[in-house]
């Protein structure tokens, strides 16, 4: 019943499940991230936002991991409306 490294612990005859560091949710099904698992790219810095770890990007990059810029004809084209 429980995953990831759980044990499966009886409380007033239910069972529930006792998580690994870095686990949590009913069945230790959801994973913590932290800093340390998480690569931001350039420039990108990693921040926690409560039980997730987050790349704040630089200006001119987005993306889960600071892995995407604008394409350049996509920005002149914003640029030039009137």
């Amino acid at each position: 019943m429980c995953l990831n490294g759980g044990e499966c612990k009886v409380k007033w005859s239910k069972p529930k499940c006792r998580c690994p560091p870095g686990y949590f949710g009913k069945y230790c099904q959801k994973h913590v991230e932290n800093c340390d698992t998480i690569i931001c790219h350039n420039g990108g810095e990693c921040e926690l936002k409560g039980s997730r770890a987050k790349c704040r990007c630089p200006p001119g990059f987005f993306g889960k991991y600071c892995q995407s810029k604008p394409s350049l004809a996509k920005s002149s084209a914003t640029q030039h409306k009137v």
